[in-house]
């Protein structure tokens, strides 16, 4: 709301325009006063704008007339209105008072512009204002989302005329009716009852083409009477406030694991960020049978996550299976070679099912498999070994899982979480390959090579 205040401004001095001779001045108080009635509307900020500028055409109105030395008709002073909305100088000092804005200009002005956030953030210091800056071509992040929504939520519309939606509604008519007359023209009905017009509203009003996703998507209006929230724990709290703009009813099912966060804005605690947004409505039950992952495994991926520090429910494991836990000590120099031969020897026990490397490094672990020839497809056709960061495996889940240096997945950004993620994918078998250290809480055990690690 303060980056968004911060374009509604009233100017240090007066300003003077030209109209037709007469000289017209912009005074502070005059601004200041059609600023704060265009914010009793209680609207956003570019759907309050044409109160403010309604209020400033109405001063300059007055002045205008008043320079004439004798009154005007009705009719008159809205000709005078519409001069005055439409000279350069005038519209140029009320954009400079109260600019239209987009959700994209105001999010990207606060981080290429170092005044608009000290402006809108002056409690953060020069050192954290400087993280955040970013160059004026940086491209868009998935983080950026939940803000352009606030910020759209904050701005409302920008009046220009046909947007995006409209100009595709037009253009789709466009093609309805161009469809409409060639079938009229192939079939010889030219000149009957029924025309093209009406041959494209019976068109048009057939099935929707787009799917109800799709519709939202480009509407911000679109609401939900219930929402299921996936891997909820990496959500913002800018993101949930997204989410509940979209369900007016309140009606949620949320699931997730705050051992697994790993955005540095998503939850380590559900009491403390979804509390606040559900109040006595907030009703949590804690889910205690693991049906995917193996006892030893599940047993070992809580033992390695507690000792990091996070929080994990003991879990009763579905599914007992023996050897899902192999842990395999090589050198650094044949580390990658070795879980990729492991997965291609994991393959060949293997009927069906799939395999994921899992690595810090993904790209280096493609990059060798690339030189092994292709791999062997299962019955669907489908890829079986997949090579993933700890990360992108998240909600995804194979039948063995060869985990590449666990204390790389451990040192990286999401630590403990990611890690945790990784030892949790295989519904059979873990094979965790090392050189350096194991993280603190692994279990001791021989693997199937005969090592002892």
């Amino acid at each position: 709301p303060r980056a968004v205040r911060a374009r509604e401004r009233v100017p240090a001095r007066a300003e003077s325009v030209t109209v037709d001779g007469h000289d017209l001045v912009l005074h502070p108080a005059d601004i200041s006063d059609a600023i704060a009635r265009a914010r009793r509307t209680h609207q956003p900020h570019n759907a309050a704008r044409p109160t403010f500028v309604r209020e400033m055409l109405r001063h300059l109105a007055d002045q205008y007339i008043a320079s004439l030395g004798h009154p005007v008709e009705p009719d008159e002073r809205a000709e005078i209105f519409s001069e005055l909305r439409s000279l350069p100088e005038v519209r140029r000092a009320l954009n400079l008072a109260w600019f239209p804005l987009s959700p994209q200009r105001l999010v990207s002005d606060l981080f290429t512009k170092p005044h608009r956030l000290a402006e809108a953030a002056p409690e953060l210091t020069p050192g954290e204002r400087a993280e955040l800056a970013r160059e004026q071509d940086a491209p868009w992040t998935e983080a950026d989302i939940p803000l352009l929504d606030e910020a759209a939520e904050l701005l409302g519309t920008v009046d220009r005329g046909l947007d995006d939606q409209s100009r595709a509604e037009a253009h789709r008519r466009s093609e309805a009716l161009t469809y409409a007359r060639a079938v009229l023209e192939s079939s010889g009905a030219t000149g009957g009852i029924v025309d093209a017009e009406t041959l494209a509203d019976r068109y048009d009003s057939g099935p929707q083409r787009a799917t109800a996703a799709e519709r939202a998507v480009h509407d911000r209006t679109w609401t939900f009477g219930h929402i299921v929230v996936d891997e909820a724990q990496e959500l913002s709290a800018m993101a949930w406030r997204a989410l509940q703009r979209r369900c007016p009813t309140r009606s949620f099912t949320i699931v997730g694991d705050v051992a697994q966060t790993s955005s540095a804005a998503g939850t380590r605690s559900w009491e403390s960020r979804l509390r606040p947004l559900f109040g006595a409505d907030l009703r949590q039950e804690v889910l205690t049978v693991n049906y995917r992952t193996p006892t030893t495994v599940a047993d070992a991926a809580t033992a390695i996550a507690r000792a990091h520090g996070l929080t994990v429910s003991t879990l009763t494991s579905a599914r007992d299976v023996p050897e899902a836990l192999q842990i395999l000590h090589t050198s650094h120099a044949r580390l990658l070679r070795t879980g990729i031969d492991s997965a291609f020897a994991e393959l060949a026990e293997l009927t069906e099912g799939r395999v994921a490397l899992l690595s810090a490094d993904p790209a280096a672990v493609r990059h060798l498999l690339t030189g092994l020839g292709p791999v062997p497809a299962g019955n669907d056709g489908a890829d079986r070994i997949v090579v993933l960061s700890a990360l992108e495996s998240k909600g995804l889940e194979y039948d063995v899982v060869i985990l590449i240096e666990p204390a790389d997945i451990l040192a990286g950004p999401g630590g403990a979480s990611d890690l945790f993620v990784a030892m949790t994918r295989p519904t059979r078998r873990l094979v965790m390959i090392h050189s350096a250290p194991l993280p603190s809480g692994t279990p001791t055990l021989r693997d199937r090579f005969g090592a002892l690690s």
